[in-house]
């Protein structure tokens, strides 16, 4: 077994899940070779709302490191890039950034750097809307002492 670096600490093995995007050639790294007869996509609606139905056929099998990022399908914002072979980094923005220009608008883009292998994750607990109003009445209660 490794040593740790000093100040480091050995924290307990986590088992997580990921939704990532169906595709007809195995995750590879590429776009689809039948991007128009994915309608799986079409459910999550980061894809379904923003998909190319021109532009993706023109692109199809085509390694994604390998196309210009305006060409990339929307599924990479979707994990697309699950477990491809090669290096990747896409630039992202704050998804409420344009919603809530007050509260979030000062967010610059920032580059997600995707090593080889490896797959984009938010925690899915995050994501839930129970989660977030536990957590709200959380701060509340700290904030205001009840």
């Amino acid at each position: 077994m490794k040593s740790l670096a000093q100040g480091a600490r050995r924290l307990p093995t986590h088992h997580i899940t990921l939704r990532v995007p169906w595709h007809d050639s195995a995750w590879a790294g590429n776009v689809c070779r039948e991007p128009l007869a994915n309608t799986s996509c079409l459910i999550l609606p980061r894809i379904g709302q923003t998909r190319d139905d021109r532009t993706e056929p023109a692109c199809r099998s085509q390694r994604l490191d390998e196309l210009a990022p305006e060409k990339w399908p929307p599924c990479i914002g979707e994990r697309a890039t699950f477990m491809a072979p090669f290096d990747l980094a896409r630039s992202v923005d704050h998804p409420y950034k344009t919603s809530s220009p007050d509260t979030h608008g000062h967010f610059e883009t920032t580059t997600l750097p995707l090593p080889k292998y490896s797959a984009a994750a938010v925690p899915f607990r995050w994501m839930l809307r129970s989660t977030i109003a536990n957590r709200i009445a959380e701060l509340i209660t700290t904030v205001l002492g009840r």
